[in-house]
């Protein structure tokens, strides 16, 4: 797929799941100060739509990308994808539930304790991916300057019949 056109179909993909991502959060809740004009709520409604748009263009595109950084572990591929797609999506799913849960109560509490533990998680695995590839990259740079600081190989002397010196 061209450049161009691949960058086309992720701001589409963006743009769509936020448009829905934003519409869908204005009915599920509609707050007196979202009601009220814009405010606060409303731009960060606004961003957590945008958010979610992010994550669904991660997860459809963004496969070629992982696989290709963590090319000898398939498992890490994946769950730095999905710890991408969390840390981007969940923002969303927070705004959405949180007041749906009510402002006190034991919902409100679990909706906190799993969107947390969520994002602890997600942010762990892509430290542990970041991590990896930093040692990967020193293992290969020092491979490279062992393989500078090397003496190059000494020509051995030509020898035999079919070299003669003549004079």
């Amino acid at each position: 797929m061209p450049r161009l056109l691949r960058a086309g179909a992720v701001v589409a993909v963006v743009a769509v799941v936020a448009l829905l991502a934003y519409l869908l959060a204005s009915m599920l809740f509609v707050s007196a100060p979202a009601a009220a004009g814009p405010g606060l709520l409303t731009v960060l409604t606004v961003w957590d739509a945008l958010m979610l748009g992010a994550a669904a263009a991660v997860a459809v595109f963004g496969w070629r990308y992982a696989r290709e950084v963590f090319a000898q572990s398939t498992g890490m591929a994946v769950a730095v994808l999905a710890s991408l797609v969390v840390l981007l999506g969940s923002p969303w799913l927070y705004t959405v539930l949180s007041p749906s849960a009510g402002v006190g109560g034991a919902a409100a509490l679990w909706v906190d304790i799993v969107f947390h533990i969520l994002l602890g998680a997600a942010a762990l695995v892509v430290g542990g991916g970041l991590v990896r590839l930093a040692r990967d990259r020193r293992a290969f740079e020092a491979g490279r300057s062992d393989a500078r600081r090397a003496p190059p190989p000494r020509a051995k002397p030509v020898t035999g019949k079919h070299h003669k010196h003549t004079g």
